[in-house]
Formats: C-alpha cells, sequence, structure tokens
C-alpha cells in the first residue's frame, strides 16, 4: 500500500472492504483475509495477486 501511494481510507473505498477489517488484517495480521478479499485489494492496488501468494525463493 505505501508503495503505491495508498492509505487505509483510500483502499476501503476502492475496495468496499472496511478500513477496520483492512487494518487488523493487513497491519495487524489479525484474522485472515477471504482469497476474494485478497483478489480485490490487489486488484486496487495494481498487482498480481500470484505476485503476493508465491514465495520469493
Amino acid at each position: 500500500m505505501v508503495r503505491r501511494g495508498e492509505d487505509l481510507l483510500t483502499l476501503a473505498a476502492k475496495t468496499g472492504i472496511s478500513k477496520s477489517k483492512l487494518s487488523r488484517t493487513v497491519y495487524r495480521s489479525e484474522g485472515s483475509l477471504t482469497v476474494r478479499d485478497l483478489s480485490i485489494i490487489c486488484q486496487a492496488l495494481g498487482i498480481n495477486v500470484l505476485d503476493v501468494i508465491t514465495p520469493t525463493p
């Protein structure tokens, strides 16, 4: 998010995912995201979901 210049409010508006859920799951690693939510977030940030979930060597 930081690299893309996004904050929680902007990302929440773009994705329809609440600011509190984004804060809990993205910043504090509390709980989990559904694949659907992860896909929506990646789409809003303009990144490929596979880049997020593929382990780096």
